[in-house]
């Protein structure tokens, strides 16, 4: 054979189907719901038992569109199975720990029945309507970097499910005007005209479609204005993980949190090279606890104090003074990515002055302990800036023991009913220390050496908890020994404090942060010394600084994952107002050196146009952003997007598409009128054989169908743009079929079939 003679080569099979176009349509829409489905599972609030009933669903729909098992569309036994429903969800509503989960359920419920009962195209729309649905549910509930893969999986299946809903909708289109009524009667399977387009690629060209809208968007995402932390990170489910970072604190709650896996936090320092200045053992403090009762309760009855932010900018983070500035002491600056722990708490370096966070009001006490208004239900971001305090030993022994009567009132108490001989050891263990100071150090030291640190812990309830672990087991985790330490000294008229946060952190040197896990959650104590203040002594055995691991091949792989990770949570989850004002200041000093900018400021009129006045966002403020956000969104279409941007020249012509179903319309309504005056169109007949027939019947509008089914095959065939006289004299033609007389004498049929087939045949121009 020559090669001008050659057969073109066809498209290569779909080889995971049955074959056909509206096959492949009903696999992509069912892989589309289960990629929409999987991911919500991921996010542990429902149980892997659903999985069952949903991949039941999924599988009895999929084979009920086929005609291998009975489609359940009972009327009766849906109102039924939607009563129950209804009820349940009803019933978990007025709960606030199951609402969110009902809502959820109901969702699920409702793609089931959607599933189970498709036929119509708008009944598919809302299959990609409830599966997008699915798909906000799964990130406001776990917006971590596992789900990605999965919802770039997602975004490559509903764009071709939506592609194919398309091209599906214009068969059925084409289909109607060549054959009214015949495209609803295509069985799943059936031959289609988009047989041969469908192959795989047309997955790859939808795929890379996808991938282009992903990158599209991508840049849009980073510009459209933050307020707040973003959507993704809003507390929409309440958390019920307990810790010991609250003001009431029962004795062990740190220690079932070394035992236990999972993150707690990253903090990012803003120069890492500062690291060293935070010492070999790094102490991330939480809370401050000034009473205990002897049972194992540690409390904080201090009063907190309110503090309004210094910045009410609703755009950016509000600014907090936490504390007395720095001086000349060393500062760090760093922004800590909060893992929903169920604590209100905020952890930082000590001692923390400066806080960034997004929240209306912070709370705070005396003793230093910093916490939102309420618990976050998500990752919270926020940044500090902490000095590093260095205190000198001998200034310290010289400090004395003149307290005022608040350090009295709050630090010094010890429990009713202690054990006396809890006061005998303190003053045993400090018979040669003269100084407060060196008291602390003596204690702490002798917890040190004759104490073991274990998280497996034994229990006598012949006695108190303090007690036994001093006089019975003589181990137990860091809370027994930083209580044991508070006690002790309290015992011999030295003020201290109990302290919960984390120790230490592991060190990603790929993402210069560090990993801190529930599992590094730690006690110590404060000692308070007249004129220094609190100073931090931690008579735990773990504390005691052991040198850095030597970085190995599987660590280097699990600080690249966790890299990776970081980087989803910072840039994509928690980027912030802030970062895009930072984002937007690094472009101007890069660009300040133009001279078209030199000598202006426009971030400063920015600024200004977004602030009222004492620096807060005022309704002119907001309302100028709005019309500046408004406008560059209006002058970017009209340079990318519009016919006229960019130097295009302006067309006069209608969208070829549009002007296809505007021809279409015509010739619906012209046989729909036709059916009327008892010219009904046959579903073989083509548009010119029925022209031929209206004519053969001797109709007064065969002229007017001629001259219809003229523009229709020019416009839809030939690829033809009327001018604006022959739409008017279609609209006349229609008129005129509509006023034309019915036919009713049926000895001329006979003619009709002879004129339809002496009609010369259809060879439309290709478009």
């Amino acid at each position: 054979m020559s090669p001008a003679t050659a057969r073109p080569r066809a498209p290569r099979a779909w080889p995971l189907v049955r074959g056909g176009f509206t096959a492949r349509f009903h696999d992509l829409t069912y892989a589309m719901a289960a990629a929409a489905l999987v991911p919500l599972f991921t996010t542990h609030v429902l149980s892997w038992l659903w999985v069952v009933p949903c991949g039941l669903v999924l599988g009895w729909g999929y084979l009920a569109d086929t005609g291998r098992v009975r489609r359940l569309d009972h009327r009766a036994f849906w109102i039924v199975v939607t009563a129950l429903v209804a009820v349940w969800v009803a019933l978990q509503i007025p709960s606030a720990d199951t609402r969110f989960t009902g809502f959820i359920r109901l969702l699920l419920y409702l793609q089931a029945y959607r599933l189970l009962n498709l036929k119509r195209n708008r009944e598919y729309v809302q299959v990609h309507l409830l599966a997008f649905f699915q798909i906000l549910v799964t990130t406001a509930l776990s917006p971590n970097f596992s789900i990605a893969p999965l919802l770039f999986v997602f975004m490559v299946t509903s764009t071709w499910a939506l592609m194919a809903l398309t091209l599906k909708r214009g068969i059925e289109n084409e289909l109607e005007f060549t054959a009214p009524g015949r495209a609803a009667a295509i069985p799943i399977g059936a031959p289609s005209p988009a047989d041969r387009l469908v192959a795989p690629r047309y997955l790859a060209g939808t795929a890379v479609i996808a991938l282009g809208t992903f990158l599209v968007t991508f840049p849009i995402f980073y510009a459209i204005p933050r307020i707040g932390t973003g959507f993704f990170l809003s507390p929409l489910v309440a958390t019920k993980l307990v810790t010991g970072f609250n003001e009431e604190v029962l004795l062990g709650a740190v220690g079932e949190l070394e035992t236990s896996g999972g993150l707690a936090m990253r903090i990012q320092l803003e120069d890492p090279a500062k690291l060293p200045l935070l010492g070999d053992i790094r102490h991330i403090r939480g809370v401050a606890l000034n009473q205990y009762d002897g049972k194992g309760r540690w409390r904080n009855t201090l009063r907190k104090t309110v503090k309004p932010p210094r910045s009410q900018n609703p755009f950016l983070e509000r600014d907090f003074q936490v504390g007395r500035g720095p001086g000349r002491r060393p500062v760090v600056a760093y922004t800590v990515y909060l893992e929903p722990i169920g604590t209100s708490a905020l952890f930082g370096f000590p001692v923390p002055f400066q806080v960034l966070v997004n929240s209306e009001h912070i709370r705070i006490d005396s003793s230093g302990s910093i916490a939102l208004p309420r618990v976050p239900g998500s990752t919270l971001s926020y940044t500090v800036q902490s000095y590093v305090e260095q205190f000198d030993p001998e200034r310290l022994r010289l400090a004395g023991a003149d307290y005022d009567e608040e350090i009295r009132t709050n630090y010094l108490g010890v429990y009713p009913d202690m054990d006396p001989r809890v006061g005998d050891l303190a003053r045993e263990i400090t018979a040669g220390a003269v100084s407060p100071y060196d008291k602390a150090v003596a204690v702490r030291d002798h917890l040190e050496r004759n104490y073991v640190y274990t998280t497996e812990l034994a229990r006598d309830r012949r006695f108190l908890p303090l007690e036994d672990f001093l006089f019975v087991q003589k181990r137990g985790h860091c809370e027994y020994f930083a209580s044991a330490q508070a006690m002790l000294l309290r015992a011999i008229g030295v003020p201290t404090r109990l302290v919960n946060g984390f120790l230490q952190g592991e060190w990603n040197p790929l993402g210069g942060y560090l990993i801190v896990q529930q599992s590094d959650a730690h006690s110590w104590t404060e000692v308070y010394f007249p004129g220094s203040g609190w100073v931090m002594f931690d008579p735990s055995p773990r504390s005691i600084a052991t040198p850095e691991e030597t970085q190995t091949t599987a660590a280097s792989a699990v600080h690249f994952l966790d890299a990776i990770r970081m980087g989803w949570n910072r840039y994509v989850l928690a980027f912030t107002a802030s970062d895009q004002r930072n984002a937007f200041e690094r472009m101007m000093q890069v660009t300040s050196s133009s001279r078209l900018l030199r000598g202006s400021d426009p971030f400063k009129w920015i600024t200004h146009t977004f602030q009222g006045r004492g620096g807060g966002a005022g309704a002119k403020g907001v309302v100028g952003g709005v019309v500046i956000v408004v406008a560059l969104a209006i002058a970017a279409w009209n340079l990318f997007a519009s016919p006229r941007g960019l130097g295009r020249k302006r067309s006069k012509r209608s969208s070829p598409d549009a002007e296809a179903a505007l021809a279409t319309s015509f010739y619906r309504e012209m046989v729909r009128v036709l059916a009327k005056k008892g010219i009904p169109k046959s579903p073989a007949a083509t548009p010119r054989e029925f022209s031929a027939e209206v004519r053969g019947l001797g109709s007064e509008a065969a002229e007017a169908v001629e001259r219809l089914t003229r523009l229709v095959e020019g416009v839809r065939y030939a690829g033809r743009s009327p001018a604006e006289d022959e739409w008017r004299s279609a609209r006349a033609d229609l008129a005129a079929v509509e006023r034309s007389r019915k036919v009713v004498s049926a000895e001329r049929r006979p003619v009709a079939r002879a004129a339809r087939a002496a009609a010369p045949p259809e060879r439309p121009a290709a478009r």
